[in-house]
C-alpha cells in the first residue's frame, strides 16, 4: 500500500510462507520466520500489503482453494483442510466473501 520498498526480511518471509504450501501451518509459523517482534511484523506487513497477518495468511489459503477448485478433484472439504482452514464454514464464508461465490458454484463456473 506504500511506495516505500518492502523490506528485504518481509520480502523472504512472504516468499518462504508461499513455497510447498507452507501458509497452511498459518500465522505463528508465519512469525516464527523472522526475529522481529510480533508488532514489528503486523505494523510492517500492513503498512506494505493493508492486511493484518491474519488476513494475508488467509489471502493464501483463498488463493489456493481457488486454484485447487479449477485444476482438482478433491473434494471441497479436503481442499479446505489442505489449505489451513480448520473451520469449514469460515472458509466458505472469507471465500464467498472474497470471489463472490460458494467454492461449489465456483468451481463449476471455472473448470
Amino acid at each position: 500500500q506504500t511506495t516505500e520498498s518492502v523490506p528485504l526480511w518481509l520480502e523472504q518471509m512472504c516468499d518462504q510462507i508461499k513455497r510447498d504450501g507452507k501458509f497452511a501451518l498459518g500465522s505463528e509459523y508465519f512469525l516464527s520466520l523472522t526475529d522481529k517482534s510480533r508488532e514489528h511484523v503486523s505494523r510492517t506487513l500492513k503498512k506494505h500489503t493493508g492486511m493484518t497477518v491474519s488476513e494475508y495468511i488467509n489471502s493464501l489459503r483463498l488463493n489456493f482453494i481457488a486454484n485447487m477448485l479449477r485444476n482438482s478433484n478433491y473434494s471441497i472439504a479436503q481442499i479446505i483442510f489442505d489449505s489451513g482452514f480448520n473451520n469449514i464454514s469460515w472458509a466458505s464464508e472469507c471465500f464467498k466473501q472474497k470471489y463472490g461465490a460458494t467454492m461449489r458454484e465456483y468451481r463449476q463456473k471455472n473448470t
